[in-house]
């Protein structure tokens, strides 16, 4: 008995150094849309105390513009599918969104889901400046088509939407 209680403890410990060990964002969450887990990167990146994002639905923290594409990917985590690269917007402490690149595993049979979400929101503002650099340059060039730029229309709306 000592000798398992032992191995648990030490388990626990390496999963607990496993957590911190990444710059990633580690959680565990519950089918019903509770984390029970998040590493301390949430906090950090987030802003909200760990307290808060373990007690309020994960929902709460996500852009209103995403929560029917999070949902539909938590049902179909719920079904057993993975989710691979899904991005959606989490709302920080000071209002502002961070874009998260997320994959995830479920446990169906535990109602539990595993997942890692990167902060891919730097790379989404490149991506939209880049976009609004080119159709700005489309229009100084006197082009009005958006493939000139890889639909960079769409892309400059998108900036002003969420950059600007």
């Amino acid at each position: 008995a000592e000798c398992l209680s032992h191995d648990l403890r030490r388990a626990e410990r390496d999963l607990v150094r496993f957590f911190e060990l990444t710059p990633d964002l580690f959680c565990i969450s519950g089918m019903d849309g509770y984390f029970r887990r998040v590493n301390a990167n949430f906090s950090r990146v987030l802003g909200h105390p760990t307290a808060d994002l373990l007690s309020k639905p994960f929902l709460s923290f996500v852009h209103p513009d995403d929560h029917d594409r999070t949902t539909a990917v938590i049902a179909g985590l719920a079904r057993g599918e993975l989710c691979v690269r899904f991005r959606n917007r989490y709302r920080d402490a000071r209002g502002e969104y961070h874009w998260f690149e997320w994959q995830a595993k479920p446990l169906v049979g535990e109602g539990m889901i595993f997942a890692v979400a990167r902060d891919v929101t730097d790379t989404m503002r490149l991506k939209a400046l880049s976009a609004a650099a080119c159709a700005a340059l489309a229009l100084f060039a006197g082009r009005t088509e958006a493939a000139q730029c890889g639909n960079s229309a769409a892309g400059f709306e998108q900036w002003k939407q969420e950059f600007a």
